[in-house]
């Protein structure tokens, strides 16, 4: 299994859980000074076969998009790119609107991780046998190195990602590739996520010496000044992670008993945590 892939490891418990409680429906008290769209994905048991859906939650409405996962907005919000084949990535991503309609499949080799959008919005980066970019259409496709937890340069002239342990940058200019750091707690497979401006990454770590507390970290892009923002229950672990447009909140998603789980808004202090939806959701992208 690709370090970059998705793991989904439901069990038969917690999807009848989540289809008796209405997870997908959540809770609709939007908090009062909170902004933007949440974008996340609802596993859901369908003639007996799990599935994924994707979902949207703003102040005014919690909006059901369609099959697929691992959705990210487009930098106008207009559009969705997505994983339409959650759980045996055979398939290229796919894009939709950004109301669930026009959905369109990108020609192009498997997909096994979260898509990424250029900056500009003209073209997606996303891993497969190589790290793949092509133009929303499926044209110019070109495969670089090898690599995951892909990340396109403010400039999109570059494209960040990690390999083995370490971050490293190419140009898409000449293809020539430099390290930037080293990766710190690197004892399982971790996802980062780098911040709007690009100066810090988000990511979910759990110690060797209690590899059953998940917490949730902020550090600078060189590695250095990881901070702790939260602490699950034992047991308790992340299901997604994603910064606010503005780079001052974090969204994250867990999956554990009925009353820890669910989606959360963090300040980057750790302070003021706030309940977004109940048990189920696996949050993607913020716009």
């Amino acid at each position: 299994m690709k370090t970059g892939k998705i793991v989904w490891s439901l069990t038969a418990m917690i999807l009848f859980s989540c289809i008796i409680s209405g997870c997908k429906k959540g809770n609709k008290d939007w908090p009062s000074g909170l902004s933007g769209k949440i974008l996340y994905s609802v596993s859901e048991l369908i003639n007996t076969n799990p599935t994924d859906h994707m979902y949207y939650i703003d102040s005014k409405q919690i909006k059901e998009l369609g099959w697929g996962c691992g959705g990210r907005w487009s930098p106008d919000g207009s559009k969705i790119v997505y994983l339409f084949d959650c759980r045996n990535y055979q398939s290229p991503p796919h894009i939709m609107n950004s109301d669930g309609t026009g959905a369109i499949e990108i020609p192009g080799p498997c997909n096994y991780s979260f898509p990424e959008w250029s900056p500009d919005g003209s073209r997606i980066a996303y891993e497969s046998d190589s790290i793949v970019i092509t133009n929303t259409d499926g044209s110019n496709l070109i495969k670089l190195t090898s690599g995951w937890n892909l990340c396109w340069s403010l400039d999109g002239l570059e494209i960040y990602f990690q390999k083995s342990n370490a971050f490293w940058s190419i140009k898409l200019s000449d293809h020539s590739i430099h390290k930037l750091f080293d990766v710190p707690h690197a004892e399982y497979p971790i996802s980062y996520c780098w911040s709007p401006d690009r100066t810090r990454l988000l990511f979910d770590w759990k110690p060797a010496t209690d590899p059953v507390i998940y917490s949730l970290y902020v550090m600078k892009v060189d590695g250095s000044a990881p901070i702790a923002i939260t602490t699950l229950h034992k047991y308790d672990y992340f299901t997604g992670h994603c910064w606010s447009p503005d780079g001052t909140k974090i969204a994250y998603s867990v999956r554990g008993s009925d009353i820890n789980g669910g989606l959360f808004v963090i300040n980057l202090d750790g302070s003021d945590i706030q309940t977004i939806l109940g048990i189920g959701p696996n949050v993607t992208d913020w716009h």
